[in-house]
């Protein structure tokens, strides 16, 4: 009976992974007192996002208004358990571009700060006033794709 035992833990504990979860910002329509884990009960900040999310989950962005903060890529998550940020436009997953604005105020808008295994997928990056993504020595696999930078403040992507 115990080597039954033992095989039944050994396999829990071998097969046991981490859920991801789903979470939702939206600017205009959320709150960081929210849950952040649906459209409906969205949180309004990337920066509640990117303290609250751990490795694997999903952050969807919506674009309802430009996001005037610095997005921070925080703590180190794996190759097979990245953080994914995501823009969307009305249904997460239509590749609608989320802004995060600098307002020619802020010297960047993302923030690669000592982690690994982040990824961006549809935003503008724009108006910052030295580099639209800063990426220290410490960081690495930060991935973005169909992202655009542009220099100016309020420019249209």
């Amino acid at each position: 009976m115990k080597k039954y035992l033992f095989a039944l833990v050994i396999l829990f504990c071998s097969s046991a992974k981490a859920i991801a979860t789903t979470y939702y910002v939206d600017s205009t329509g959320g709150s960081d007192g929210n849950a952040g884990t649906s459209t409906g009960a969205a949180w309004k900040t990337l920066l509640k996002a990117s303290t609250s999310t751990t490795a694997g989950d999903t952050i969807y962005v919506k674009s309802s208004a430009s996001y005037n903060e610095i997005l921070f890529f925080r703590s180190t998550r794996t190759a097979t358990s990245p953080i994914r940020w995501e823009g969307y436009t009305t249904t997460p997953g239509d590749n609608g571009r989320a802004t995060i604005e600098g307002g020619n105020t802020r010297v960047s808008c993302v923030r690669v700060n000592n982690c690994n295994y982040n990824v961006m997928l549809n935003f503008v990056l724009q108006g910052p006033t030295s580099e639209a993504i800063h990426y220290n020595d410490q960081s690495s696999n930060a991935f973005f794709f169909n992202c655009k930078i542009l220099k100016g403040s309020g420019t249209s992507p």
